[in-house]
């Protein structure tokens, strides 16, 4: 699309910066100090990462998804469309 988003998700896992080139990095916390409306929101965005995780883990150890034989960012396309395929 040619632009960044403006929140990423993230795991409990991630120990990193807060923001990487504008973007805000999110991680699932207590909820101290939010609205109830802030807590809602971020209790379904975080629903969403858990809903794709298990595809994501499924293709990786399924279709050999960590073994890409193929070189550069067209090898990378390829490598996923064809584990799609499969």
């Amino acid at each position: 699309m040619g632009r960044l988003p403006k929140v990423a998700l993230f795991d409990r896992v991630y120990k990193g910066r807060k923001i990487i080139l504008g973007v805000e990095i999110k991680i699932p916390d207590t909820g101290k100090g939010y609205t109830v409306y802030e807590k809602h929101r971020d209790r379904v965005r975080f629903r969403r990462i858990v809903a794709v995780e298990p595809v994501i883990g499924q293709l990786e150890s399924d279709y050999l998804m960590p073994r890409n034989y193929l070189k550069g960012v067209e090898g990378d396309m390829i490598n996923t469309i064809m584990a799609a395929v499969a």
